[in-house]
């Protein structure tokens, strides 16, 4: 499939479509644009559709044989506006909700990148996710392209997208094999809503242990966990750890405090903290926090800590 990249020439930047013609590799031009920012913007939006549309297509897990090839229908999205609906609503595997869950978020980031462009550069990049969708369609011809594209297709994956990480979602299902797929599916896309929609780019998606994690890397602060409820008889929980050991080779992490929720919040609260998370200050700020009183900005009270 097709990748793309950015390059400045002569005052302008070309966006770049670069895909597998037989044996040879092809670069073309979609379109010239004078902003870098934008060109750049486009160049993540773009890639970030191609890899989710083309995962579930190229998938080769140990599960196909039980669970059978990922189905193709997403396929429709990237060529019928009106279908995109249907992105959060897939069976089949929490894998496959979670593919299509990122395709419907990145054609609703495209959307947003596309809308303040010339209608000439727009009018270029919609046909091009457009010919995207035709191509795959074309090429799986209702068998799956797997066998077209082999193990290692041109592009790239994000990480949960990749073959470890269909295997997380695998290992997710640990104690939850009698949760009807469709509870732990909306528990799964309302993680992925809220990463999408945060500004906090430190958010990442741990999916075995049903969390979507903050740190920022740095062994002195702390780290943020906001963890869904994966079936009814469970509960949402917000939970910050701190590295410990910090000069050993693989620190360790200690439980500082828990905010068990006694009902589903929001999506727009859980934006919230994470838009507040951004800063590592806040949530060092937030361990401190003691039982029966609430993360600072929010109205999450503290209902177990950690003595000390």
């Amino acid at each position: 499939m097709t990748l793309y990249s950015a390059l400045e020439s002569h005052g302008r930047h070309q966006l770049l479509a670069t895909y597998l013609s037989g044996d040879r590799l092809v670069t073309s031009t979609v379109t010239r644009l004078q902003e870098g920012e934008k060109a750049s913007e486009l160049v993540d939006v773009l890639n970030r559709v191609v890899d989710a549309a083309r995962a579930p297509l190229t998938a080769m897990s140990e599960w196909l044989e039980r669970d059978g090839p990922y189905p193709e229908g997403h396929v429709e999205a990237l060529l019928d506006p009106t279908r995109r609906s249907e992105l959060l609503t897939t069976g089949h595997s929490l894998w496959y909700a979670y593919a299509t869950a990122e395709l419907f978020y990145a054609l609703a980031d495209l959307d947003e990148a596309v809308a303040t462009i010339p209608s000439a550069i727009r009018t270029a990049v919609l046909q091009e996710v457009r010919e995207v969708g035709v191509n795959l369609r074309k090429s799986s011809g209702g068998r799956g392209i797997r066998s077209i594209f082999g193990p290692r297709p041109l592009g790239r994956y994000s990480t949960e997208l990749n073959p470890a990480g269909r295997n997380s979602f695998q290992q997710a299902l640990g104690g939850y094999q009698h949760v009807p797929l469709a509870e732990l599916a909306a528990a799964m896309r309302s993680m992925v809503a809220a990463m999408r929609l945060t500004r906090n780019q430190h958010v990442h998606i741990d999916m075995p242990f049903w969390a979507l994690v903050v740190e920022n890397g740095d062994y002195a602060n702390c780290i943020l966990e906001v963890s869904p409820a994966p079936s009814a008889s469970s509960t949402w929980r917000i939970t910050i750890r701190r590295w410990v050991d910090v000069g050993k080779v693989d620190p360790d992490l200690d439980w500082v405090l828990d905010c068990e929720l006694p009902q589903t919040p929001p999506l727009t609260e859980i934006i919230q903290l994470l838009d507040l998370a951004v800063d590592p200050a806040v949530i060092n700020g937030w361990s401190e926090t003691q039982v029966g009183f609430a993360l600072a900005g929010t109205s999450f009270l503290v209902t177990e800590r950690s003595v000390g």
